[in-house]
């Protein structure tokens, strides 16, 4: 007599229905999931970069984040939110942050997910849109009983137009994981975006810097470097190369790889660049060139590489995700869905935590001291032009952020006595901020 035995499996969490693997020909198979950002492809159609070509558009609306396990099936995870992208793993990964919306009409949040039970909880409310959310290690303050973790995200918050009186800026802030303690970090005149966390505890990000028309009326974006608690704001990377660098990441074999472009398109997309992070000023190459494709949002694999999404330049196809060999120069499609823009790879694996950071901030003085080592360190071409011993007196001035009124930017009237603001504007119609003197110090 045949007999048939039926065996119940009983789990504890949500079943999860993979979707189709990718659908790449023989793809790179690599040994970690990952977390995928999915954009509608009809999202892009219609979107331009902003600021003549110096901001990629704010795209993210219908977007969704899936786990690309390592056999390149899929599983959707933010099935109930209007638009989800920007995630970024724990160290322990566990669990991810991302920045989403439930409905149409929401500001951008920030959101914390479990990875094993899929459980979701809002972080930030009513800070305006906040986006690109990251983990920051440990902070520590002598009067705190113990270290704490943090996060680190982009918001417009200010309500503040960038510096060429179009659209709103986005500055960098932190708050910790449960939403409080909200501090502002960086104080740009224009927009500081792309937050990533170095290993020893700094804030790598992207800051667009309009001081001047050295550079011409768009000025530059270049990768800046800050602490944990907003202080020691500085140029990071080689100011060489295109005008824009931004979407910065940090390979395990020492590179800082970026996207670099002189004008992006409607997402940001260009060549992969880099600098050696023990000699940032100084090494400044590219890895990929315009026959290449466009690559987008870099982040690093643990053993030396990094997964990058790439489309064609031409835009007949959508962005797929593929792992590029910094010694080789070489891309291999690791996981491609057709249907969408597949961007902002982020794997899932556990890594060491980056170096704990301690603060003497405190938030109820506002007022802090300027230093300055030595004024005959300048960027002049020459040093002839300022010899050390000439200077005797120093000036300090501050870019006063525009009023913002409805949709239109209202520049603040400048001292009429005050000559800091000669050449506020450029003969192209790209304002510059106007500059106020805060005062003057004689050189010891």
């Amino acid at each position: 007599m045949n007999r048939f035995v039926v065996l119940l499996v009983l789990t504890a969490g949500p079943i999860w229905a993979a979707e189709p693997t990718s659908a790449v020909r023989d793809p790179l198979r690599i040994q970690w999931p990952m977390l995928v950002t999915q954009l509608p492809i009809e999202a892009s159609e219609g979107q331009t970069s902003r600021h003549e070509g110096m901001l990629r558009a704010e795209f993210g609306e219908g977007a969704r984040i899936v786990l690309v396990d390592s056999d390149g099936s899929r599983r959707v995870l933010t099935d109930g939110f209007h638009s989800a992208c920007d995630p970024d793993v724990f160290f322990d990964g566990a669990k991810f942050l991302f920045a989403g919306k439930r409905s149409a009409d929401d500001d951008w949040n920030i959101f914390e997910m479990t990875l094993a039970d899929r459980s979701v909880r809002q972080v930030t409310d009513q800070m305006g849109n906040c986006r690109s959310p990251i983990y920051q290690s440990t902070l520590f303050t002598l009067d705190s009983p113990e270290p704490w973790y943090q996060l680190t995200f982009v918001s417009d918050a200010a309500g503040t137009p960038n510096d060429d009186g179009l659209g709103v800026a986005t500055h960098l802030y932190s708050c910790e994981l449960d939403g409080s303690t909200v501090r502002r970090l960086t104080y740009n005149v224009s927009s500081d975006f792309d937050p990533f966390l170095m290993q020893d505890g700094r804030l790598l990000f992207s800051s667009w810097q309009r001081s001047t028309t050295e550079h011409g009326p768009r000025g530059r974006i270049r990768l800046f470097g800050v602490n944990l608690d907003g202080t020691d704001y500085a140029l990071f990377a080689d100011p060489a190369g295109p005008a824009i660098q931004h979407m910065p990441c940090i390979s395990q074999c020492g590179w800082v790889v970026f996207v670099a472009a002189d004008q992006v398109p409607w997402d940001g997309a260009g060549r992969l660049a880099a600098v050696s992070y023990r000699r940032p000023l100084r090494t400044f190459q590219t890895f990929t060139e315009a026959g290449d494709g466009l690559f987008h949002s870099p982040s690093p694999l643990p053993n030396g590489g990094i997964l990058v999404a790439r489309r064609p330049a031409d835009g007949s196809a959508a962005h797929a995700i593929g792992r590029f060999d910094l010694a080789a120069g070489r891309w291999q499609a690791v996981f491609d869905d057709p249907d969408w823009h597949d961007i902002q790879p982020r794997v899932v694996f556990r890594r060491a935590r980056a170096d704990g950071r301690s603060s003497v901030v405190r938030d109820d003085r506002p007022h802090g001291a300027l230093y300055c080592l030595d004024v005959a360190v300048t960027d002049f071409e020459s040093s002839d032009w300022m010899p050390p011993g000439s200077v005797k007196r120093v000036r300090l001035l501050e870019g006063v952020p525009q009023a913002a009124k409805g949709d239109v930017a209202e520049r603040p009237s400048p001292d009429s006595s005050d000559d800091a603001n000669d050449e506020a504007s450029t003969d192209a119609g790209w304002p510059l901020a106007v500059r106020r003197i805060l005062g003057e110090a004689d050189v010891m």
